[in-house]
């Protein structure tokens, strides 16, 4: 199991993306970690700060209870509301896919968060221009 989760801090003042996996050295007997960059946290590591883990995933989130953090259940979004999402197709070489893969593994982000920033970005600059 690798999955991308959220943490929230109780101030609101920011949030941060990191995986929870029980493949990491600090995972003992299945029981799942939070991996943020190279570092695995603790349950106690996230309660100090007042980090609250968030995922839709409600099977990831009994087990992360179970291992002691902090979780919250959040609704997944519909993604097929068609009056916040337009579809588009990208099509992309093996070596293009590989490399923004690469980038997204790197960043702790989606594939597709990547292509809508690319996007967003290139929109921006042509309005400016």
């Amino acid at each position: 199991m690798n999955t991308r989760v959220k943490i929230e801090y109780s101030d609101g003042s920011r949030s941060r993306y990191a995986y929870a996996t029980d493949e990491h050295a600090a995972s003992s007997y299945g029981q799942p970690v939070i991996v943020l960059g190279d570092e695995a946290l603790g349950a106690g590591d996230l309660a100090l700060p007042g980090g609250t883990i968030v995922t839709s995933d409600t099977a990831l989130a009994d087990k992360l209870r179970r291992a002691g953090y902090p979780v919250r259940v959040s609704r997944p979004q519909d993604k097929w509301d068609k009056d916040n999402v337009r579809r588009v197709t990208v099509v992309l070489g093996l070596s293009e896919y590989d490399a923004l893969a690469a980038y997204c593994q790197r960043e702790c982000i989606a594939i597709n968060a990547a292509i809508k920033r690319a996007i967003a970005r290139e929109v921006n600059q042509n309005v400016k221009k």
